[in-house]
């Protein structure tokens, strides 16, 4: 959308009601306003409508379409002063380029489409702006990739598989764990002997992972509104 504000030097005999859908059949009747693209494709304002004194009048224009250029005519001599007289033309030119639609990279913007985000898309790529994926493809990134489905090695042999997101997910058994090449791949911490892991039984071990006390408690990561600690 744009809105485009035409101030004039004092304020315009309007002899036209001020009902903005009538308004705005009067502005194209009389050809005012005029958003050229070239000489056969250009837009006229959906609503016009003017302040409370007569002198400034407010042109609303939509549909714009992505990466155009746009001139803007007015033919001011169409309307009068209070004292009927015509104004003069306005001679100066007004040019306004559109932006480029956003297609994430996977598509380009579609020819016939105004400002709502449409493009064509590349497979297998879809939705307005090209950020989803076809039946059969996921999110991988910020690509599509084919689908990949559960089979019966996925979690190792050591968990529960799903694919609903279009990706094995394992729910790993009791005492295994996801590593980085592979899931239900590997022990906890608590376990050993993988592939068949079993509890450590080794109940004081010689090592433990263990966070760092903070040095000072007295902030609000740490002290509740009631003043009890939380650490």
């Amino acid at each position: 959308i744009l809105l485009v504000i035409v101030k004039f030097t004092e304020s315009v005999d309007l002899n036209i009601t001020h009902q903005l859908t009538q308004l705005a059949s009067w502005i194209i009747e009389h050809d005012v306003a005029r958003l050229v693209k070239n000489e056969t494709v250009f837009l006229t304002p959906s609503y016009v409508f003017f302040s409370s004194d007569d002198a400034s009048m407010t042109l609303v224009f939509s549909r714009l379409r992505y990466e155009t250029t746009y001139t803007l005519r007015l033919n001011i001599t169409a309307f009068k002063n209070k004292n009927g007289t015509h104004f003069a033309p306005y001679t100066d030119t007004h040019t306004y380029t559109t932006s480029s639609c956003y297609c994430s990279g996977h598509g380009i913007c579609d020819p016939e489409a105004v400002h709502s985000g449409h493009c064509i898309c590349e497979s297998p790529y879809t939705g307005d702006g090209c950020g989803s994926c076809v039946n059969g493809y996921h999110r991988s990134g910020v690509s599509c990739v084919p689908n990949i489905a559960c089979t019966s090695t996925s979690c190792s042999g050591h968990g529960e598989c799903t694919d609903d997101l279009g990706y094995p997910v394992c729910m790993c058994n009791y005492g295994y764990e996801n590593t980085a090449t592979a899931l239900c791949g590997s022990c906890q911490s608590d376990y050993m002997g993988y592939p068949n892991c079993i509890p450590n039984p080794d109940k004081h071990p010689t090592t433990c992972n263990a966070p760092s006390l903070p040095t000072d408690l007295n902030t609000i990561s740490f002290l509740g509104t009631s003043g009890s600690l939380h650490i």
